[in-house]
């Protein structure tokens, strides 16, 4: 999956450039489903949920941000076209376990990451 896939603004300047033509707010509106994907960040670092929010935004999708997985859990669902990008060791509860808990929402993608580099966990159902 790239940012394309989910993000129109990423693959409306993709197109762009393929094509060598400039795409005026009219064209780009016209394209555009009437609601900007939401891509859902849930890490503890500041500076990681920052640094992807920004990377995200620029992407052309509409970013939000949580520190723990209690946080996400407690925003109500979204009928918008989204996708979570979840970190695996969280404290409390982790991503994995977050996985469990919203197994029902099988159209939110989730990415896992995650800075620990310890075999049981990557292997972990």
């Amino acid at each position: 999956m790239n940012v394309g896939d989910i993000c129109p603004m990423s693959a409306t300047a993709r197109a762009s450039n393929i094509h060598r033509k400039k795409i005026s707010p009219t064209e780009v509106a016209e394209w555009m489903p009437s609601t900007v994907p939401i891509v859902f960040v849930v890490d503890n670092d500041a500076t990681v949920r920052e640094s992807l929010q920004l990377l995200i935004q620029n992407a052309g999708c509409q970013a939000e941000t949580f520190a723990s997985a209690e946080e996400f859990l407690s925003r109500p669902r979204v009928l918008t076209p989204s996708c979570l990008v979840l970190d695996v060791t969280l404290p409390n509860l982790n991503g994995l376990d977050l996985q469990k808990r919203i197994a029902d929402r099988v159209d939110m993608p989730i990415i896992f990451f995650t800075g620990d580099h310890d075999v049981r966990t990557t292997v972990r159902r």
